[in-house]
């Protein structure tokens, strides 16, 4: 009743304001009956009620009270007349491995209590509420569900950054910090701008700095990252679980850039940040990070980025291209990249691809089939609402760029930008909502240039960002050690790597990933 009669009056904001408005008025209503049934009036509806209730006195009382809440609560249930239920492992979540399931289980429920407590400005207080409320949800998982939904709707950029880097709590930061392997050389360096100031970069080395900056015989060897983020949030900290563990495999120093981040710093300022910091360190041979000993050697790089990162990989390898005298990445690796903001409801049609392993996605070399960004659209991890904040907050609105603009979507690119294009590795989960993005980038390649190395992995049963949940989710390490070998490969790491480590891509292995 309170609900009807405040919607009549137009005071339904849809919003907290509301319900705080809803409960208020029926509280005041309660109230006064209460008050009535105790006035000692005859005669009334309200007496008899009174004289009812009288029989029910007592913990026989209690019990029936508490009965008739919960078969209030279920009634339309009972009566078939409920909302479809829903869960992690149906509808559009229906894809999700058993794994990935419970890894989603966990994320929720932390992610409820980050999204309960963001606004709560004194830190010891934030994280200490969010981590009790992300207990409670584990217990109560429907609930979760039900409050990151509702966030969803009326997300923007500061709810984005609390979910994506809720690993900066200090108690999901200690118990992360226990499974990094130990890199002996960690240090932060500065690239210039034009304008004097600084890009942050992270410099992991798994030896001592006399070895980083002793001069070896041949070409130098790095592996360059663009951490991903949504184009808003996370820096190479961010990344760590799974960087440090390359840095340890790989015996190359990797070097992950803190690129300026949307809404305060829209496109194109990452981007030129990240195109800054590859063009510095290929005119000086590296020595922002190996050092100014022994002559200018030959750099060699590996370009590597996850979502937005992988994005940022693709347009800087163009720039590059682009750009007489630069040389290329001698490859790239992306992870589950962002290809295309120029968002599209049909697929096109697409020749068989090759090179691909794990399990294909359906329908993916069928003519106007619905691209994975719809037919995901509701995905847990990265729901089309974001995307849609991310667009807003990395463009405009209105754009600033045509969001077609092969240096927004780089899928986008005019074929004969791909001729020169290097060997390239992706790999990504076949319930992601931007795998087309992989696919259809991989068959564009594939397409226009018959010289480079391509192949992608598709993992069953999983979605976005996985490799933040290595320690959780056994396809995510199997992931991890799959881009250890491509970044082996693409820098020709090979044999000394591969002593001490088996190729996920021999038939043998692939099976497992």
């Amino acid at each position: 009743t309170a609900s009807m009669v405040l919607h009549l009056l137009g005071l339904d904001t849809g919003r907290n304001a509301y319900r705080r408005t809803s409960v208020t008025f029926q509280l005041i209503v309660s109230a006064w009956c209460i008050s009535r049934l105790n006035s000692g009036n005859r005669g009334g509806w309200l007496s008899r009620v009174s004289e009812a209730l009288s029989r029910f006195s007592g913990p026989r009382g209690m019990l029936m009270l508490l009965w008739g809440l919960y078969l209030g609560r279920n009634l339309t249930l009972l009566l078939g007349l409920n909302a479809p239920h829903t869960s992690l492992r149906v509808g559009t979540e229906a894809r999700y491995s058993r794994s990935f399931s419970r890894v989603r289980w966990i994320l929720t429920a932390l992610d409820a209590g980050v999204l309960s407590t963001y606004k709560i400005k004194w830190a010891p207080v934030r994280h200490t509420m969010s981590l009790l409320l992300g207990g409670l949800y584990l217990i109560f998982s429907r609930k979760a569900e039900i409050k990151v939904r509702s966030f969803q709707q009326v997300i923007d950029h500061d709810m984005i950054r609390a979910c994506w880097q809720k690993g900066r709590h200090p108690v999901l930061r200690l118990v992360r910090d226990m499974e990094l392997p130990t890199i002996p050389v960690r240090f932060e360096a500065t690239v210039l701008r034009s304008d004097g100031t600084g890009i942050r970069v992270l410099v992991l080395f798994a030896g001592s700095t006399a070895e980083l900056r002793h001069e070896h015989p041949g070409p130098r060897k790095m592996v360059l990252s663009f951490p991903g983020g949504g184009f808003v949030s996370m820096n190479p900290e961010d990344h760590e679980d799974y960087l440090s563990v390359w840095a340890k495999e790989l015996k190359v120093p990797i070097v992950s850039v803190d690129y300026r981040k949307a809404p305060e710093h829209p496109f194109p300022a990452g981007l030129e940040d990240c195109w800054d910091v590859y063009a510095s360190l290929m005119a000086d041979g590296g020595k922002l990070v190996f050092g100014n000993s022994g002559a200018k050697s030959e750099l060699q790089v590996a370009l590597v980025g996850d979502s937005a990162g992988g994005n940022l990989v693709a347009a800087v390898t163009f720039m590059a291209l682009n750009k007489p005298g630069m040389a290329p990445p001698q490859g790239v690796h992306m992870i589950y990249p962002a290809l295309n903001l120029d968002l599209e409801l049909w697929t096109g049609k697409r020749s068989e691809l090759q090179n691909v392993s794990g399990k294909r996605v359906d329908q993916d070399t069928e003519p106007n089939s619905m691209t994975s960004v719809v037919k995901f659209m509701q995905d847990g991890v990265l729901p089309f609402t974001f995307m849609r904040q991310i667009g807003l907050d990395y463009l405009g609105s209105p754009p600033v760029v045509d969001p077609s603009d092969w240096r927004v979507s780089p899928l986008k690119a005019p074929e004969h930008m791909f001729r020169n294009f290097p060997d390239t590795y992706i790999h990504g989960g076949e319930a992601d909502p931007l795998i087309d993005d992989s696919l259809n980038f991989i068959h564009k390649l594939q397409k226009n240039n018959k010289k480079a190395k391509t192949a992608l992995h598709i993992i069953p049963g999983v979605s976005h960002a996985y490799m933040h949940v290595t320690g959780m989710l056994p396809e995510a390490k199997q992931a991890r050690t799959l881009s250890m070998h491509w970044l082996a490969k693409i820098l020709r790491l090979q044999p000394e790597y591969e002593t001490s480590h088996q190729d996920p891509n021999k038939p043998e292995h692939q099976a497992r990933l």
